[in-house]
């Protein structure tokens, strides 16, 4: 049973395909592999303006006697909130998309998503613009590995 584990892993297709010369780094692997429709976390401390903005204007509709008291309700759950905030992985992410996109359009290549499956490619404008069998920028076949 171990055995047909390890054949069935070893059958995956791949995330993502490069056909350029560029070489990616381990960490540009990871964050494309995750996928074209993956989010990446918003930092927190935008959330928490939002946050304030949308509880003080509920409180706001309350009867006045419990205002003061649904406020400090409120601040002490976001002061419990902001001291576990401790995810900085969604500002490596954006750094190593950031970076990504910069070294990509510098060399002229874009990232597409295969025909049928969630496979990433990496392609030249190029050999792009002279392959027939991409149309409207958004296929490939999957046959060209």
């Amino acid at each position: 049973m171990h055995n047909i584990r390890k054949t069935l892993k070893s059958y995956r297709q791949p995330r993502i395909i490069n056909l350029t010369n560029k070489q990616l780094t381990v960490e540009q692997v990871k964050v494309l592999s995750l996928g074209p429709q993956y989010a990446i976390e918003i930092n927190p401390k935008k959330c928490i303006n939002n946050i304030i903005i949308e509880t003080e204007n509920a409180i706001r509709c309350m009867e006045p006697k419990w205002q003061n008291f649904y406020r400090f309700q409120a601040k002490l759950s976001l002061n419990r909130y902001q001291r576990n905030i401790k995810n900085p992985l969604h500002r490596h992410q954006q750094s190593v998309i950031k970076s990504l996109k910069m070294e990509l359009s510098k060399e002229d290549i874009i990232i597409m998503k295969a025909d049928k499956n969630k496979t990433l490619v990496l392609i030249d404008k190029n050999q792009c613009k002279e392959n027939k069998y991409i149309s409207k920028g958004q296929q490939y076949p999957n046959d060209h590995q």
